[in-house]
């Protein structure tokens, strides 16, 4: 391992796939989470579950990615991550998917927000934590500076309610579950299509019990369309993002 980033090897399992043997949005996020989990203990020595019992944690405001490609099931890929960006009360986080041939196929970027458990509001990364974390250069990823997060035109839409188990140990809707509810939107002819790109930003949260909209607005031929979540009961958007389908 670099200084600055760790390399994880993962190879594509059967519950990581569409019918079309695609990477899944949803799946990809979570590997996303459990390699920059690896990356904290690798540099750290320390879990993001360990910052959590301390009274801080991490919440996810944007993130985006595109392929070239997209992974295919029992396919061996790796993960590569680092940090681009570590500030006061936030920090970047980005990646690359290389196949097994090492040819760069993906690359995405996050941004996350620490704050403190108990006021539930962003908090001054400490100096223990901040210290010591190495940085390096971001990737050609850029985040859109003009980022609508409004859905002007609804085309389907579904209502769910909050299960405890979509909640992560923060207590509220991970994040894998506003992608992985994708798939109740999406046309059945399409949804195993596979999302090349996807930029999108999260925008409060959700716990259990909540009533939840999902929506989505018309596919175009190139298989752009916007994706939306909306929360009935504190009656704020969720999530949104902007998708192309691989058509």
């Amino acid at each position: 391992m670099e200084d600055y980033y760790i390399d994880v090897p993962y190879t594509v399992k059967l519950y990581d796939v569409d019918l079309r043997k695609n990477l899944t949005p949803a799946s990809f996020f979570r590997i996303l989470q459990e390699t920059a989990g690896e990356h904290h203990v690798a540099t750290r020595n320390t879990s993001i579950l360990d910052s959590y019992l301390q009274g801080y944690s991490w919440i996810l405001v944007r993130a985006k990615y595109h392929f070239s490609r997209l992974p295919q099931y029992q396919e061996k890929i790796v993960i590569r991550t680092w940090l681009s960006d570590i500030q006061k009360i936030k920090a970047v986080r980005e990646y690359e998917v290389y196949d097994e041939n090492q040819q760069l196929i993906g690359s995405a970027k996050k941004l996350w927000a620490f704050f403190s458990v108990e006021k539930l509001r962003p908090a001054a990364i400490p100096e223990e934590v901040f210290r010591g974390w190495p940085t390096h250069k971001s990737t050609t990823l850029e985040f859109s500076r003009k980022f609508s997060s409004k859905l002007e035109e609804v085309d389907y839409e579904v209502k769910l309610k909050v299960r405890r188990s979509d909640l992560d140990y923060n207590q509220h809707v991970n994040n894998i579950f506003y992608v992985q509810w994708l798939r109740e939107v999406l046309p059945v002819e399409l949804e195993n299509n596979g999302v090349v790109e996807m930029e999108s930003k999260f925008l409060s949260e959700s716990k259990f019990g909540h009533i939840l909209t999902i929506r989505r607005s018309k596919i175009g031929q190139d298989g752009h369309f916007k994706y939306e979540i909306f929360n009935d009961t504190t009656q704020k958007s969720v999530f949104f993002a902007d998708l192309r389908l691989n058509v």
